[in-house]
């Protein structure tokens, strides 16, 4: 791994070379690497910089067939990221039109914050939507959030032409581009902590004008889409990386998203400090910082916050198992397949090993995961039998 981890911050430009070449056959290794970790267009960038550095390519110990088998997957991640692009501002036009405002979460936002945006390997697109007609307002503080998410679960259905749509905690299937896959979201994430998800939410509602009235211009003249603030997304992707970690393991690409995320120029440290000091999110962040420093390079002086290397080499540990969202990791196969019981069991067992980083999150875990059962088992029951009433009208 320590020859990927050197390319890895020659991408990002926080070394300029290897230490040693690696072989024909490390090469295959690093490529490997990058592909489970979702990297390969961000590592391209890397290996170009090596081709320049020691003046050709029949100089750095790279199979020449190995450099066309990676341009050529580049290539498609590029048109991939060209096409959702496309898709990511018709969405949020048609959305617009059924009277909601929403903004894109992760995704082709994230890749506005990279060097060269195209690179980015995209995945699904996810999408948080609010009512217009249930905006927050001085005249009316009432929080409305559950009010929202019934309404959209409801005009989901509706939508799906006498299909069922998939329900979740906090988003719903929703496939209105045919091959690609669109999560909308009445909630951008969710904590375990019935308390903490409470102030998250209610912080999330105070806070989504903000976030879908903050428009950027794509590349290549594909239109423009709202993305959260620095700072929102400072809170929202930590608990994302949080909850994957926990729940089904977490990847490299979601932390050099973070690492984007930082060095963009545009956050208040301090306000963000202040959420997560109420969130309880410091073992994470200074967890993270760690892998900042010592993965990606960053220097000590650019850290927002403190580094912990206990928690940031625990973490480590499961990127480096599990890959993109823990699709590598053979104890996360055991239970992802398997029965709901089983499934349960081995989550609670397997989340508390992290006590040290989040205990309210592992103390909450067994409770929540009841409740959710029995929440999205009653959601499911409402939206078949919604969705039968639309099939036979």
């Amino acid at each position: 791994m320590k020859l990927f981890y050197e390319l890895l911050q020659i991408s990002v430009g926080t070394r300029d070379s290897f230490t040693v070449l690696p072989t024909k056959d490390e090469w295959l290794e690093i490529y490997k690497e990058a592909d489970r970790q979702c990297l390969v267009g961000v590592l391209f960038s890397g290996v170009e910089n090596v081709v320049h550095y020691y003046g050709g390519l029949s100089n750095t110990g790279m199979d020449p067939d190995l450099f066309a088998t990676w341009y050529s997957y580049l290539s498609k991640i590029e048109d991939n990221n060209t096409e959702l692009n496309k898709k990511s501002a018709w969405i949020q036009k048609w959305l617009n039109k059924e009277g909601m405002s929403s903004c894109i979460l992760k995704g082709q936002g994230n890749a506005l914050l990279y060097p060269i945006p195209s690179r980015r390997t995209a995945g699904d697109i996810d999408i948080w939507v609010w009512y217009n007609d249930l905006a927050k307002s001085a005249t009316e503080p009432k929080y409305r959030g559950n009010e929202n998410r019934l309404r959209f679960i409801k005009w989901v259905q509706k939508k799906m032409n006498g299909k069922y749509a998939e329900v979740g905690i906090h988003h719903i299937h929703l496939e209105p581009l045919g091959d690609v896959a669109v999560e909308g979201h009445y909630w951008p994430t969710y904590l375990f902590s019935f308390p903490k998800m409470t102030l998250f939410e209610h912080w999330c509602e105070d806070e989504h004008l903000v976030q879908m009235n903050n428009w950027k211009e794509l590349p290549d003249g594909a239109g423009r889409i709202s993305v959260p603030t620095g700072e929102f997304n400072m809170i929202f992707q930590l608990i994302h990386i949080m909850r994957h970690f926990f729940h089904d393991g977490i990847g490299l690409r979601q932390l050099l998203d973070y690492y984007w995320l930082i060095n963009s120029g545009e956050i208040d440290f301090q306000k963000v400090q202040i959420m997560l000091d109420k969130l309880n999110l410091n073992n994470m962040i200074h967890g993270v910082m760690w892998i900042m420093k010592d993965v990606f390079g960053m220097p000590e002086d650019r850290l927002p916050y403190p580094s912990n290397e206990k928690t940031g080499r625990l973490m480590l540990k499961e990127v480096e198992r599990g890959a993109n969202l823990g699709h590598d990791d053979r104890d996360i196969a055991k239970w992802r397949y398997d029965n709901k019981l089983f499934i349960f069991i081995w989550r609670t067992y397997r989340n508390i090993k992290f006590m040290r980083i989040c205990p309210s999150e592992v103390l909450w875990s067994p409770l929540f995961r009841t409740w959710q059962f029995f929440w999205i088992h009653r959601m499911e029951g409402m939206a078949k039998q919604y969705t039968t009433k639309e099939a036979e009208q």
